[in-house]
């Protein structure tokens, strides 16, 4: 299976300063199960919980079996990090990928469809 990660994963590295401006004023409580289970589906080996834990503009864009974290990496949600204003919201985690240090990283979402999905992360 090959890691692709083109126009998916630029996607979610950018777009800081809209996240900043949706999520701000925002409501901070403990994240809903299906974000954080979106944003940990981001580091599976499985394509389709990949695709299905994505924004669907950007669903749309993955090709079938695109995976976009490498092999090992880990993301540790912190679920007390959670805001929220109206349909977008804000959560980070910590992401751990093979032979880097951790770091924290903000993952940006959208619900679409009554679930939240990950519109795009910054950089950790």
């Amino acid at each position: 299976m090959t890691v692709k990660r083109s126009s998916v994963a630029v996607a979610l590295l950018m777009g800081v300063a809209l996240s900043t401006a949706a999520c701000s004023e925002s409501e901070k409580s403990i994240a809903p199960d299906d974000a954080t289970t979106a944003v940990r589906n981001l580091a599976s080996r499985d394509p389709e919980k990949v695709r299905t834990s994505l924004a669907r503009q950007l669903a749309d864009k993955a090709s079938r079996g695109s995976l976009i974290a490498p092999t090992g990496t880990r993301l540790d949600v912190q679920t007390d990090s959670w805001k929220q204003k109206g349909n977008s919201a804000q959560l980070s985690a910590i992401v751990t990928m093979p032979q880097k240090s951790p770091a924290m990283s903000v993952f940006y979402l959208i619900r679409e469809e009554g679930k939240w999905h990950v519109l795009f992360s910054e950089k950790p």
